[in-house]
């Protein structure tokens, strides 16, 4: 957590109100991530609240260091006739996706490679060859999180679950299911209440 602090302090995080709520998502997914794992009665260590936390790395670096072009690519998803999601306009924009990115990033800042590897997989865990729990907990926080509205993309932003991890996910809980989402969104909000103090930092 130290550590991921420290990657943090590289970052502005005041300015633009897209870059604000940008790290409210990331402290929520944070939450979101460690409540996943307990969910699934997974060990509960503090990487699965870094991995949250550093999910969106990749977006913030390319929005910070790459601000023209992202700017560009924020301007054209606002367009009225533009029919492309956000992630197909980042690899039209920048040929890569912010979820390689933040896998890059870390793995150049000598982050364990299960955090690296949940950040790359945050949007596909079933891919994740190190730990497809840990990369799972991140994307099922990141959507939930997408879902209440906790994201600086609001309705532009579309996401979906991946639906090849789920049958791991049910080995570990029979009931998870879309109907435990619904409460999972309640619980969401218990949890991100509890760190309010926290919370105020970022």
């Amino acid at each position: 957590i130290a550590l991921s602090m420290s990657v943090i302090q590289l970052f502005d995080r005041r300015g633009s109100e897209f870059t604000e709520k940008l790290w409210r998502h990331c402290f929520a997914v944070g939450v979101g991530s460690r409540m996943m794992a307990s969910y699934f009665n997974l060990r509960l260590d503090g990487k699965y609240f870094v991995g949250g936390l550093l999910h969106d790395v990749g977006k913030i670096f390319l929005s910070q260091y790459l601000p023209e072009v992202f700017s560009e690519l924020l301007s054209t998803m606002e367009r009225p006739d533009n029919k492309m999601t956000y992630h197909m306009l980042e690899e039209e924009y920048f040929g890569i996706s912010h979820a390689e990115v933040g896998g890059k990033l870390l793995e150049s800042w000598m982050f364990p490679q299960d955090i690296s590897d949940a950040v790359s997989f945050h949007h596909t865990p079933s891919l994740s060859e190190t730990d497809p729990y840990f990369a799972a907990c991140v994307h099922i926080a990141n959507l939930l999180c997408t879902v209440k509205g906790i994201s600086p993309l609001g309705e532009h932003y579309f996401l979906t679950i991946d639906k090849k991890i789920l049958p791991s996910l049910q080995s570990l809980r029979e009931d998870f299911s879309t109907d435990e989402m619904g409460k999972l969104l309640s619980q969401l909000d218990i949890e991100i209440d509890r760190q309010s103090s926290f919370v105020s930092a970022f």
